[in-house]
C-alpha cells in the first residue's frame, strides 16, 4: 500500500534515495549507449554480409544458394549474440530499492519511477510501480514542471487515445499541470493529426481544458529574451536598464555613444 503522505518540504533527498535515483539514471544512460552501439554494429553486419554474399555469387545455382544460406545463418547467430550483449533490460531496481522509493514517496523521484515502470511492465513489482508512478504524478503542480523530463512528457502525450481508453484522461490531467510550450505545440499537432478521427467527448473536453491551462500559464510567463525597462529612475547600482528621461537625437545606427556630460 502506497502511503498518502507527501513530503512537500524542499529539503535534500536522503543519500540512499539519491543513490537509487542516480543508479536508475546511470542504467538508463548505459542502455541508450548500448542501443546506439547495437544499431551501428547491426548495420555494419548487414553491409558485411551483403558484400560477402555479392562476392560469393559465382558458380552453379546450388552453390550460390548454399552460400547464401550459410550467410543467413551466420548473420542470425551474430545478431542473436549482439542482442544478448546489448539488448538486456535497461534498468534494474532491487526490491529493497523499490520499497525505499515507495515508502519515501517524493515527487522528485518521479523520473526514476517513470523509467522503471515503463521498462518492466510485467515484472514482479509492475503493479506497485504503476501505483507509485500514478501517486507521484498526481502530486505534481505547475511549479513542478521541471521535475518531469521532456521525454517523459512526450510519453504522457503518447498515452492519449481518441477513444479515451487507457490512461488518456489521467495523462491529460497531468499535462495540464506540468505541460510547457513544447507540450502545447505537441497537443495542437495531435488535434490536427486526429481531425478526421471520432474523438470521445470526454477526451475533447479534457484536451481543450489542458490546452487552455497550459496556454494561460505560458501567457503569464515572460519570455526569457524579453528585456523590461523600468518606468521610474533608480540610482541603484544593480539597475541595468533605466528609463528614457529625454529625447535622443543621435544617429539610431550608433549603438555605443560617448558620454557628453562632465564628471564631477
Amino acid at each position: 500500500m502506497i502511503s498518502d503522505l507527501t513530503r512537500t518540504e524542499e529539503s535534500e533527498l536522503p543519500d540512499d534515495v539519491k543513490a537509487i535515483v542516480a543508479k536508475v539514471q546511470s542504467n538508463k544512460d548505459r542502455w541508450l549507449t548500448d542501443s546506439i552501439n547495437l544499431i551501428r554494429i547491426q548495420n555494419l553486419l548487414i553491409i558485411f554480409c551483403g558484400v560477402i554474399g555479392f562476392l560469393c555469387l559465382k558458380g552453379t545455382l546450388v552453390a550460390n544458394f548454399t552460400r547464401i544460406i550459410i550467410l543467413i545463418v551466420v548473420f542470425s547467430l551474430a545478431n542473436k549474440c549482439l542482442n544478448l550483449r546489448y539488448g538486456k533490460k535497461r534498468i534494474h531496481c532491487s526490491g529493497r530499492d523499490f520499497e525505499r522509493l515507495e515508502a519515501f514517496c517524493d515527487r522528485r523521484t518521479i523520473n526514476a519511477a517513470f523509467d522503471i515502470s515503463l521498462d518492466d511492465p510485467k515484472g514482479k513489482y509492475a503493479a506497485r510501480w504503476n501505483d507509485l508512478m500514478h501517486n507521484l504524478l498526481s502530486q505534481l503542480t505547475p511549479s513542478d514542471s521541471y521535475l518531469l523530463s521532456k521525454d517523459r512528457k512526450a510519453t504522457l502525450l503518447n498515452l492519449v487515445r481518441s477513444d479515451g481508453k487507457g490512461e488518456t484522461l489521467f495523462a491529460l490531467t497531468v499535462l495540464s499541470q506540468v505541460g510547457d510550450a513544447g507540450t502545447l505545440q505537441a497537443l495542437k499537432r495531435w488535434k490536427i493529426n486526429h481531425r478526421l478521427a471520432k474523438i470521445n467527448l470526454e477526451v475533447q473536453k479534457a484536451m481543450t481544458d489542458c490546452i487552455a491551462a497550459i496556454k494561460a500559464r505560458e501567457d503569464t510567463t515572460p519570455a526569457d529574451s524579453q528585456l523590461l525597462r523600468p518606468s521610474f529612475l533608480s540610482d541603484g547600482a544593480a539597475t541595468y536598464l533605466r528609463p528614457v528621461t529625454h529625447k535622443v537625437d543621435e544617429d539610431a545606427d550608433t549603438l555605443l555613444r560617448a558620454e557628453t556630460g562632465e564628471k564631477e
